[in-house]
């Protein structure tokens, strides 16, 4: 729809020809200057394009701000600055934040945006998805819109640490097709609000918290919901204020980013109406979501207490090969309780920097608790199971306090180990393996853990959030696998909601960084993911074969050898897989059709 405003001049009864004369002339320069109202006509997505699926309204915990039932952070504002004589077709969404940077982008010189006095103080997405009509922030920006009628939206989120449960993705959602309610046919563009750096920890928005805007602005993205706005940030501490907001030059930082994503991604034409539509253009640069490739990734499955170094770098040699998944025991690298020995792993990661490929770092428990003793010493209780080889291994119990902050400052040491070693860039991905390696409880039946322990999902669930959280936190840029259960979490209750309700937890702090993986690939695809596919999108999917093709003794591969191998990774790409890991038995094996089934991964051509 071609949308159209006029400049109109009324000319009171009153008035002297001079007077008309003048005001005439100051109208005409100032369309011939470029005077320009910024309907955003051709917008490239509205908000009806962008949002295709239909979202329930989210279930409302936080009350509209005046009421007392629960408080709200309220983030101090900056000074408001005076509205002017230009319109601002350009409206906004966010947080004391959000007024700190237009501030900047109108100090700067920026004239699209509708005046900076929007009270949007403590506005995260907790108090945006309030979608009742008597929530403040909404009233705020219904009356801003009605004057203005803006044809652009630019949404910041904004994370505040005391509601950050409600900041979800699917929140995120409800309030994007709640603005499109309110808004039909406009643009909406988003941004996270800025990072800091150093490791600095604004305290409103809490450890982490510009971090998962971050990666709930990338989703958004990357599932077509909205277009990437400008990135602001990240601020130093000096250009602070308050340890959050920016000062003057803060302020002037996030000013001129914003001046030059709107007002220089811009272009201009005529109408021949006297009206000057401006199309926002995407940014140059879109934001790509941690999870998406540009092409599926081929690693050879190997194993630490099995391959030498040098016949991982014989596997790594393979010109089909991307990197090598390194499984690693836990005792192996921490031989006792802060003590750790990375001469294994360090040697893997070598091969991988000096050939310029990546490593996969899957770090077990170890083969039960006998190879870390330490463990019990330090109070870990435990449990005994039988796997499905008949082998009988002492573990740890999944929920015990003890072992799960014993491997989070594992995690710790060995995140700082590898930026120290120069390896961080090295690491291509790590797999969340504590508290199971693969989610479900084998040894569970009727509530009960090897027959002693009594299994509480609840208890069980926050284990996992704290590995998340561990994980999350150590690693912040890396890409982390979580491996989807068979879905017999206890059996025989089939619980296939709790990998949902642990991969949910995953996007709402830490966005698209966690990414769900399935061992059990065979030429007919994973009986796993069958249950997750709509987690595919804006993440990504990481595949293992199920067993080696080659030595299948037991058929658990399926099909027939030697093409089963080819139609399990051409089924994993057609699921949307963007890594696959191989048996290293694989990767060595010379024959012709194997080979193929491994040069598929990267050419698609071969799976006709």
């Amino acid at each position: 729809m071609q949308y159209k405003k006029y400049l109109k001049i009324s000319f009171k009864k009153g008035f002297s020809t001079p007077v008309i004369i003048i005001l005439l002339t100051i109208a005409l320069f100032g369309v011939s200057a470029g005077v320009k109202f910024f309907l955003n006509p051709q917008a490239p997505i509205s908000v009806q394009d962008i949002t295709s699926e239909i979202v329930q309204p989210v279930v409302v915990v936080e009350p509209p701000m005046p009421q007392a039932r629960q408080p709200v952070v309220e983030i101090p504002t900056p000074a408001t600055i005076p509205s002017t004589s230009f319109q601002y077709p350009i409206g906004y969404i966010g947080c004391s934040m959000t007024m700190n940077a237009v501030s900047g982008y109108t100090q700067q010189g920026g004239k699209k945006f509708w005046a900076s006095n929007a009270n949007y103080g403590g506005g995260g997405l907790a108090q945006w998805g309030n979608l009742s009509s008597d929530n403040r922030y909404w009233k705020e920006f219904n009356k801003f819109f009605t004057e203005h009628a803006p044809r652009t939206i630019w949404w910041q989120l904004c994370a505040v640490d005391s509601t950050k449960s409600q900041e979800t993705y699917q929140n995120t959602l409800a309030i994007l097709e709640h603005i499109k309610q309110l808004a039909p046919g406009a643009t909406v563009y988003v941004s996270a609000q800025p990072l800091y750096t150093a490791g600095h920890v604004c305290t409103i928005a809490g450890n982490g918290g510009p971090e998962r805007m971050k990666g709930i602005v990338d989703q958004l993205v990357v599932n077509k919901k909205a277009l990437a706005g400008p990135v602001v940030g990240p601020l130093s501490v000096t250009q602070t204020r308050d340890g959050c907001h920016g000062n003057n030059d803060g302020t002037v930082k996030m000013g001129d980013q914003m001046v030059n994503f709107f007002d220089k991604n811009t272009t201009t034409s005529s109408s021949g109406t006297g009206t000057i539509p401006v199309v926002i253009a995407p940014p140059s640069t879109p934001v790509v979501a941690p999870s998406s490739t540009s092409k599926v990734l081929a690693f050879a499955l190997a194993s630490a207490g099995s391959q030498s170094v040098a016949q991982i770098g014989t596997l790594l040699d393979n010109t089909a090969i991307d990197g090598v998944a390194l499984q690693i025991g836990w005792p192996t690298l921490e031989t006792a309780d802060e003590v750790f020995n990375w001469t294994t792993l360090d040697a893997s990661l070598k091969a991988a920097k000096d050939r310029k490929k990546s490593l996969t770092i899957h770090v077990f428990s170890g083969a039960g608790l006998k190879t870390a003793p330490w463990l019990k010493t330090a109070g870990v209780q435990t449990y005994t199971l039988t796997d499905f080889q008949g082998r009988t291994h002492e573990e740890a119990l999944p929920w015990d306090e003890t072992y799960l902050s014993q491997y989070a400052q594992f995690l710790k040491s060995l995140a700082t180990h590898l930026s120290n070693s120069g390896y961080s860039s090295t690491v291509a991905r790590l797999s969340v393996a504590v508290p199971v390696a693969e989610m479900d409880l084998i040894a569970c039946k009727n509530n009960m853990l090897a027959g002693v322990h009594a299994y509480n999902r609840t208890t069980y669930l926050d284990s996992w959030k704290d590995m998340i959280d561990a994980y999350g936190t150590a690693f912040r840029s890396h890409k982390k696998f979580v491996s989807a259960p068979v879905g017999l979490i206890c059996a025989p209750t089939r619980d296939t909601q709790f990998f949902t309700d642990v991969m949910n937890y995953a996007s709402g702090k830490y966005g698209t960084s966690f990414i769900p993986f399935a061992a059990d690939l065979t030429s007919e695809g994973s009986d796993r993911m069958k249950s997750y596919t709509s987690m595919i999108a804006g993440r990504g999917l990481g595949y293992q074969t199920i067993w080696s093709a080659t030595n299948d003794a037991s058929h658990r591969m399926k099909g027939t050898f030697p093409g089963n191998l080819l139609q399990a990774v051409c089924k994993a790409k057609s699921d949307g897989a963007d890594y696959i890991e191989i048996y290293g038995v694989d990767v060595l094996n010379t024959n012709s059709t194997v080979q193929k089934g491994i040069k598929a991964v990267h050419d698609s051509s071969l799976c006709n």
